[in-house]
């Protein structure tokens, strides 16, 4: 029988708890739906690690699913740790990060919703915090942030803003919305980090530096410390991602995505 392994990467975080949940509740979900596959973690940083280790387990249907939000620096980096290693395997295919398609941004913006509706009164305003870029090498990777917002607005949901700690929009930017956005209406302010881990980013930035300048502007603030990946919604988004990728396999694509994949 051919051994098939799903392998879940992460980029990490500094606070555990947070990770963990995160990290287990899309791995429950993804457990449930291929009970076939073998399923492990690991982070990017130590890849190329577990794909040696496969390989010489033999591992020989291989699908890699990064727990990323979107194409960047450390989706990148998965890339790469594949075109050196993805020849040990008969078939490998790697799975897209959670916001690519137009279907992948109407699911999250969904699961956001519902995850904030208890907060629909009139007069408050939700803000999604994400890490952003800050104009460094991942080019064009803050525009799933622009993206987001416009799909917001479009849906109808005026009052939810995405933000990001490095670039545009930024506090400032949030700030200055909040205070000419339907005449200063709004009087409660929730921060929802727009990231797949709550982790130390959240903790020290959305509940820190954002909660203590939008309470100095008046408003009274909760914070929701939960990453995108604990909303269970976003953990089928991604057992998806892995359906999509599993079919490439049944019908031979997959040998295909490899040699492109080899071949940069």
């Amino acid at each position: 029988m051919t051994k098939q392994l799903i392998l879940l990467v992460s980029p990490g975080t500094a606070a555990p708890d947070n990770r963990k949940s995160a990290r287990t509740g899309i791995k429950r979900t993804v457990a449930e739906q291929f009970p076939g596959w073998e399923l492990r973690e690991a982070f990017t940083s130590i890849i190329n690690e577990a794909l040696e280790k496969a390989a010489a387990e033999g591992v020989r249907r291989l699908i890699v699913q990064p727990l990323h939000l979107m194409h960047g620096r450390e989706y990148a980096k998965v890339v790469c740790a594949l075109r050196e290693r993805g020849r040990y395997f008969a078939q490998v295919v790697l799975g897209e990060p959670l916001l690519c398609g137009d279907a992948d941004f109407a699911a999250v913006l969904l699961a956001v919703i519902r995850r904030t509706a208890e907060f629909d009164d009139g007069r408050t305003a939700v803000c999604l915090v994400g890490h952003g870029s800050g104009g460094s090498l991942e080019a064009n990777a803050d525009d799933i942030y622009i993206k987001m917002q416009k799909k917001l607005i479009q849906a109808g949901y005026k009052n939810y803003y995405v933000g990001v700690l490095k670039g545009k929009p930024s506090l400032e930017d949030i700030r200055n919305a909040l205070k000419g956005d339907f005449l200063g209406k709004y009087r409660r302010v929730v921060l929802l980090p727009f990231m797949i881990e709550a982790g130390s980013h959240a903790k020290r930035d959305v509940a820190g530096a954002w909660k203590r300048e939008l309470e100095r502007d008046g408003y009274e603030v909760v914070c929701i410390l939960e990453g995108l990946g604990q909303i269970r919604q976003v953990q089928k988004l991604y057992a998806q991602h892995i359906r999509d990728c599993e079919k490439m396999i049944c019908t031979g694509c997959a040998d295909t995505f490899r040699k492109e994949v080899e071949n940069g």
